[in-house]
């Protein structure tokens, strides 16, 4: 039988390299945290110090996209949409307000703008969407969390004063600088998450950005997860091995992470040496050595150091082939 993602492929004519590039982490997220336990179980630990500040069953789903009617001079109406990741209703002690949660995968420099232009959008659309007269209206709180899942370190202002030009003195206590609540996968502390579910996605995105070849049966050992946790990891690190193999399991099927791992490593070489020996021979010695470079640092989005380093790349030949990736 053809697989899921053969038929995808097939479909769109998609190459090996671009397949993972169109599951996109949001969309993954979307799906994982669409469960209000995990979802308050996340918010909880990631942001809130693992303290119980929400329950299930204080949440409810809300609409994620924003709108925004610009009228024109000429009277003329056009409306901007934006759409968030994730927009949940909380109730806590009878007061209500609004939790987003935004997933990021890659530096987006204009991060803190995008998520002060949603919030602010949000309030506009409840304002001009509110039953009641102006006088009589009252608005829900909300309350932006952005995650950064990916392996590079996120390196983006997190404040709005940190992307201006310099605020003059008398006008600093003044100004209103948007700060963005923001947390990195690497950096969250799995013993403040109580969800099964999430702590063992989160500890197995931390070991998987932690292994390397020489390293991956310590990193990994006696690690297993089921099919959606896997499928949430492999689409997080973008590691399509890992995919494929959650798409083979059944839903109640356990996977040793440390033989999944070995075999991602072992299809990775092969891989980088069959595509690197067809060109090798035009190219030089160093060219099947470099694809294996270049497979590994595209899979696990890591520099070609580290992807040298995995493969034991002698000394003496590291500047050459780093001349030529």
């Amino acid at each position: 039988m053809t697989s899921f993602k053969a038929n995808i492929k097939h479909e769109f004519n998609i190459s090996e390299g671009h397949f993972m590039n169109m599951i996109k982490v949001d969309t993954e997220c979307k799906k994982f945290f669409k469960h209000p336990q995990r979802f308050a179980d996340f918010i909880n630990g990631a942001f809130l110090d693992g303290k119980q500040v929400i329950k299930e069953n204080q949440i409810c789903p809300w609409d994620a996209e924003e709108t925004f009617v610009l009228e024109e001079r000429n009277k003329d109406k056009r409306s901007i949409d934006r759409y968030r990741d994730i927009v949940m209703k909380v109730t806590i002690e009878n007061q209500h307000l609004l939790i987003a949660l935004e997933n990021q995968n890659e530096n987006d420099f204009s991060m803190v703008l995008r998520t002060y232009e949603y919030d602010s959008m949000n309030y506009v659309k409840q304002w001009n969407t509110h039953p009641n007269t102006p006088k009589n209206r009252f608005i829900l709180p909300v309350v932006t969390f952005v995650t950064h899942w990916g392996q590079p370190s996120f390196t983006a202002k997190k404040e709005l004063k940190d992307i201006t030009t310099g605020i003059p003195k008398p006008f600093q206590d003044i100004f209103n600088h948007y700060h963005m609540n923001f947390k990195d996968v690497k950096d969250m502390d799995i013993h403040l998450f109580k969800n099964d579910d999430v702590k063992n996605a989160i500890d197995l995105i931390q070991r998987i950005y932690k292994t390397n070849k020489k390293n991956y049966m310590e990193t990994l050992n006696k690690v297993y997860v089921n099919k959606e946790i896997l499928e949430f990891v492999a689409v997080i690190t973008n590691i399509e091995a890992l995919y494929e193999k959650a798409l083979q399991l059944k839903e109640s099927e356990m996977v040793d992470m440390c033989e999944a791992f070995r075999n991602f490593l072992d299809e990775s070489r092969a891989e980088g040496q069959s595509e690197g020996i067809v060109q090798g021979r035009a190219e030089g010695e160093n060219t099947a050595i470099v694809k294996c470079v270049k497979t590994l640092m595209n899979k696990l989005q890591i520099n070609a150091t580290q992807s040298m380093d995995m493969l034991d790349v002698p000394q003496h030949q590291r500047q050459a082939i780093q001349n030529l990736i």
